[in-house]
């Protein structure tokens, strides 16, 4: 399962900006529900996953129903009628908007909101660290639709 998901995540990714809102939407869904079920089964994977880095295989960690999820978003990515510019958060209006993400964050986990500073030491946070990220997530999807995806589709162009 791990390398069909590792294949279609990577064929994906340069149509993901395709999507439209609701999908894109769905992304953010997706990803908070992820971080949640790993800082439960192994939230050791969460900061390389957050961050661009190496974390193997993570399906035997997340629900077949969040895997299904995910691959039906990606199903639509290859759909998306790449004719169409979706609108993408950068520069500033990118940097506002996380920002108000992070209030979210804040507001649901209090001073665990530093975990996401690159500079925080996570060692034995592991677990707080997964639910800052997926608080985040949570944070964009509660934005207007419209907004979350163009932030979605944004934070893709920071990878």
């Amino acid at each position: 399962m791990n390398d069909l998901r590792v294949g279609l995540l990577g064929a994906a990714t340069g149509r993901v900006r395709y999507l439209d809102d609701a999908s894109a939407v769905e992304t953010a869904r997706i990803a908070r529900d992820e971080y949640a079920e790993l800082a439960a089964s192994r939230p050791q994977i969460c900061h390389p996953m957050f961050n661009g880095g190496a974390f193997g295989d993570v399906t035997p960690y997340l629900s077949e129903p969040l895997l299904r999820r995910e691959l039906d978003v990606l199903t639509e990515a290859f759909r998306a009628d790449t004719s169409i510019e979706r609108r993408t958060l950068t520069g500033a209006e990118l940097e506002i908007a996380i920002g108000r993400a992070l209030d979210g964050v804040r507001h649901n986990v209090g001073d665990d909101v530093g975990l996401l500073a690159p500079s925080a030491s996570l060692v034995g946070r592991e677990a707080q660290y997964c639910r800052a990220v997926a608080s985040f997530f949570a944070s964009v999807a509660a934005m207007p639709e419209s907004e979350a995806a163009a932030l979605m589709r944004g934070l893709r162009t920071l990878q």
